[in-house]
């Protein structure tokens, strides 16, 4: 079995860090960061990065409990990684999609999900 971040997973083609069954269900909303051109990092292309909203529960007082997973899509495979989770708002991939790409985050995510490729 494979391990990602120290967390197991299994096998399949999508490798992640998150629990298969909160993010089994397509995402409610996603922004893509990154798509259709041509980026090398670290000597492996980067085809497609984007955020993916799941709305696990709601709660009267605090509203809706999303997780927030980044995708990345390479040369070494596709990852799903959990980025945040939390009382977020309705709608929170457009204040995070503009923070990481005005505050160099997108490359750190890049980075990040490039190191979980190499752990397993």
């Amino acid at each position: 079995m494979d391990k990602i971040l120290g967390v197991s997973v299994i096998g399949l083609d999508i490798k992640t860090d998150v629990e298969r069954s909160r993010i089994s269900n397509a995402p409610l909303d996603k922004v893509v960061l990154f798509d259709g051109i041509s980026l090398l990092v670290d000597s492996v292309p980067i085809e497609k990065v984007e955020l993916r909203h799941y709305r696990e529960r709601f709660d009267m007082d605090k509203g809706h409990y999303s997780l927030i997973t980044v995708y990345l899509k390479s040369s070494k495979g596709e990852i799903e990684l959990k980025f945040d989770e939390g009382f977020k708002g309705n709608d929170p991939l457009l204040e995070i999609s503009q923070i990481l790409k005005r505050y160099v985050g997108l490359e750190s995510l890049i980075n990040r999900a490039l190191i979980a490729f190499q752990e397993t």
